[in-house]
């Protein structure tokens, strides 16, 4: 997963091109659902990447065990967020009852309202759910009206960064508010990709 944005966290720490955040500096916790690891903890090292990286205020990654519930008490107010589910399947029920799944290579934009009020599962009995869920800081209040999805298979990925969500909806990507570009790619072992970055944007590689 690879995350392009405007970001303002480069211009305050110009004397560092490039951070690299181990799996052992990332917040994991597990229980019977399954395992969950936060990106962006103030404990977990220095005030340098507290606040998450420019407009992405944190990163979870979930993996979900058989009929395991995700309970997410990560989102807060004027906050967008995008789930990709990588293996497996997550179920979402709204407070009205109603249900849908989304499956393996779906990329989901809902608000910080709308996810809130989702019961969230994996509805397998047999295979685990692996999905990764990004927090984006909102530039204008939510109207909790927005919402969007669509499915992005692996031949549109394979050795390639596929565009899955973009401000001006490039490439048949979700059109988003933010100034950001989410991609991701599944890259063979000895493939190198390249990725031009403009002045005063940052990239974060998941």
């Amino acid at each position: 997963m690879v995350l392009e944005s405007n970001d303002f966290w480069l211009e305050v720490e110009r004397a560092i091109v490039i951070y690299i955040l181990s799996e052992s500096k990332r917040l994991h916790t597990h229980s019977r659902n399954g395992d969950i690891w936060l990106t962006f903890i103030d404990k977990a090292y220095s005030h340098l990447l507290s606040r998450g990286f420019g407009s992405l205020e944190n990163l979870s990654e979930v993996i979900l065990t058989p009929k395991g519930k995700l309970v997410d008490c990560n989102h807060s107010a004027n906050q967008e967020t995008y789930t990709f589910v990588s293996r497996g399947a997550l179920s979402q029920r709204d407070t009205a009852g109603c249900t849908h799944v989304l499956y393996s290579g779906e990329f989901q934009h809902t608000t910080s309202g709308q996810i809130s009020e989702l019961c969230e599962n994996n509805p397998s009995r047999v295979n685990e759910s692996h999905l990764l869920r990004l927090y984006l800081s909102s530039q204008e209040t939510s109207s909790g009206s927005s919402l969007g999805q669509k499915h992005f298979g692996a031949a549109q990925r394979h050795n390639q960064l596929c565009v899955m969500a973009a401000k001006d909806g490039r490439k048949g990507s979700l059109q988003i508010g933010q100034d950001a570009v989410i991609m991701s790619s599944l890259i063979d072992p000895g493939y190198h990709l390249v990725h031009e970055l403009v002045p005063g944007r940052g990239v974060w590689l998941h």
